[in-house]
């Protein structure tokens, strides 16, 4: 039995009005649950009086024994349109097996549908790994908004829980994006660089709605850098490339990458062996895929086992095609995917492959690698076992739950805490957190909450990122970003609150605090800086890219991570056969190289940093000529003071981390005119 609310009598008359407002369907055999979510949403009104949503019931086995009707849509019949809700919300706290199937068949006919799935806590952790909700996830993919939450109170206060859900997963702009869609007006296509509201108006607006101290002194900072002139002058120097973020491997964009063969990189690498600083070991595996990853990932861990064995083969192939003996890189990362989903068994199975290839690593390398929150002691203590220096947490977001479902994040808020925790027990100078800024939904005060948030861990070192936004991401394209000025304006909030709180920058987008930086000798992340300060990078694994003197190339499934699952099979076949798996890359010729070398250091920037930015004495002698001479446009960034040269190096001031992404694209090419 359908259950509607008075109002839908009145939209039948008042047809204008009607369309203003977004149906809500609520499937529930849980009549209280169903009663409070009709009585909540019923006394939402916006600000002429009129009702937000028409909210309309419906028991699961009404959706059992209706099941034809809702793959038919009537405009005509308000039994059956009904239906077809812009919200829905989906009780599946009972039978969840049943209801998870019932879902899936559900939201495959109606893919423009917000899902906000019910599911008390103690399921909570048997829902994400359920393969039925995985297909469910693997889909939503393609859907235009989907959402899961939780039941966190245990007396089944039902107003609070659609009181939480309506703020944290369905706040003002999200609405706003629900309505485009219900209107076929949305027609955001991943924006970055856009036209924007003059700096004065927007620090206006900022104040009023967010009137922290921070926020205040931040954009005051940004009031000294003449950001709307500034803008105009990096924005007329963009190169071709200006859409997307800056990649990964920084140099040059993936549209630059063309088809390469082992026969071509065979004779760059073979005697560069004693150049290798870095080392990159990709672990393909995750619980499942998250919106913001651009990085290959396939779902699952069945295939581990054999992918290790790949890992060993790929290594044993290059050694026998460049003679190669042994390799002692300063740093190496195991990233991912997730290296965490790695059983027990396997981490120790991983730690001897290095040992074979890597014999010192363990005494010469600092060995770091990725974990998530949904993670156990034992990995941690066999990955301590295996060497690792340093560990890193993708926490993304903080305290936001509802965020974290935007983002699919299949883990809960309180076990990135206790994990955190965890990684503090063995690793208490080197433990590090991802952050996460720039996200759609995200808010100057959410971020904010997460900044202090993060201090609060205790963890001595913290990594804020700028969302990536490419065609790699998983974002579908009905997102609305933060404005360029929010992505300023959150990243001057994390250097101040950061630099305020004790912690000294190592690079354009890491803290360390003092202490650790003591203990662990001014280099955390040495991975990192030894391949950013133009050494010699070597990645093995599905999609890893290395770099050489003249030469980058990614392995098979750098290409289009969306289809890894089929990339993974074809690096198998490739490594079977005995063959290397390269697959995309570009011989880099004297230009890209400066290029690539300037984009990496510059990354190395930081505020008050020792070493700040490219070594100009390493510039100079790598390619003969000065930096200036190289980048005649770097003299005018020096001189609008986005660059300052200080102890032999050149590097980013303040201004120019807050506008680095524009800053780094202008040396995609060389000899820019800034007049």
């Amino acid at each position: 039995m359908i259950s509607k609310t008075m109002d839908d009598e009145k939209s039948s008359e008042n047809p204008e009005k009607g369309q203003s407002k977004l149906e809500v369907l609520i499937i529930s055999d849980n009549k209280k649950y169903s009663d409070a979510g009709k009585e909540y949403l019923t006394n939402l009104i916006t600000a002429d009086g009129s009702s937000l949503f028409e909210i309309s019931n419906l028991a699961i086995d009404d959706l059992i024994t209706n099941g034809d009707l809702l793959k038919e849509r009537s405009s005509g019949n308000k039994d059956i349109s009904v239906y077809w809700p812009d919200i829905l919300f989906f009780d599946i706290r009972e039978n969840i097996d049943d209801r998870i199937k019932l879902l899936g068949g559900y939201l495959s006919s109606h893919k423009n549908c917000f899902t906000i799935v019910s599911i008390d806590e103690r399921n909570f952790d048997f829902l994400i790994n359920h393969d039925g909700w995985k297909d469910i996830q693997r889909n939503a993919n393609g859907l235009s908004l989907s959402q899961t939450y939780r039941m966190i109170s245990k007396k089944n206060d039902y107003n609070k829980y659609f009181e939480r859900v309506l703020k944290e997963i369905l706040p003002e702009n999200t609405l706003s994006i629900i309505k485009q869609v219900k209107s076929g007006t949305l027609n955001v296509t991943k924006p970055r660089y856009i036209d924007f509201t003059k700096y004065a108006t927007f620090s206006k607006e900022m104040r009023e709605k967010f009137g922290s101290e921070l926020v205040a002194k931040s954009l005051d900072i940004l009031a000294t850098f003449n950001p709307d002139e500034t803008y105009k002058m990096l924005k007329k120097t963009l190169p071709k490339y200006s859409e997307d973020s800056i990649p990964q491997h920084c140099y040059p964009p993936f549209k630059d990458f063309i088809p390469i063969s082992s026969a071509e990189i065979i004779p760059i690498i073979k005697d560069q062996d004693k150049g290798i600083t870095s080392a990159y070991v990709h672990i393909p595996f995750c619980i499942s895929e998250c919106k913001f990853c651009d990085y290959s990932v396939v779902e699952g861990v069945k295939e581990a086992p054999a992918y290790l064995k790949d890992l060993r083969k790929e290594l044993e192939t290059i050694f026998n095609s460049t003679g190669w003996r042994t390799l002692s890189p300063q740093g190496m990362h195991i990233g991912g995917g997730t290296p965490s989903t790695l059983s027990v068994e396997l981490v120790k199975e991983l730690g001897d492959l290095l040992t074979d290839f890597f014999p010192n690593y363990q005494k010469n390398s600092r060995l770091s690698f990725e974990i998530s929150p949904a993670v156990n002691e034992a990995k941690l203590d066999a990955y301590k076992n295996i060497g690792a220096s340093r560990a890193s947490v993708g926490l993304q977001v903080i305290r936001n739950e509802g965020l974290l479902k935007w983002l699919k994040r299949v883990y809960a808020t309180g076990k990135g805490e206790k994990a955190v925790q965890m990684l503090l027990k063995r690793w208490p100078d080197n433990t590090n957190i991802d952050m996460l800024y720039g996200i759609p939904q995200q808010t100057i005060g959410s971020w904010e909450e997460d900044l202090t948030a993060a201090i609060e861990l205790g963890v001595p070192s913290i990594t804020f990122y700028d969302l990536r936004v490419s065609p790699r991401t998983r974002f579908v394209e009905n997102q609305q970003f933060p404005s360029f000025y929010e992505i300023m304006l959150m990243r001057v909030m994390a250097i101040e609150k950061f630099l305020e709180s004790g912690y000294k920058q190592v690079s354009d987008n890491q803290v360390v605090d003092s202490r650790a930086l003591k203990e662990i000798g001014n280099q955390p992340y040495t991975y990192r800086d030894a391949k950013k300060r133009g050494g010699s990078t070597l990645g093995i694994g599905l999609s890893s890219y290395s770099i050489f003197p003249g030469l980058i190339y990614s392995n098979i499934g750098g290409k289009d991570p969306h289809e890894s699952s089929k990339m993974m099979e074809n690096y198998s076949n490739v490594i079977e056969e005995g063959k290397l798996p390269v697959d995309i890359g570009k011989i880099l010729n004297e230009a890209e190289q400066m290029s690539l070398f300037m984009i990496q250091g510059l990354k190395l920037s930081g505020i008050n940093k020792p070493a700040n930015g490219v070594d100009t004495n390493q510039f100079k002698t790598r390619f003969g000529q000065t930096i200036y001479q190289a980048f005649p446009h770097a003299i005018a960034l020096q001189d609008a003071g986005i660059l300052e040269k200080k102890d032999g190096y050149l590097g980013l001031t303040h201004k120019g981390l807050a506008f680095e992404q524009l800053v780094l694209k202008n040396f995609y090419q060389r000899g820019i005119n800034t007049a």
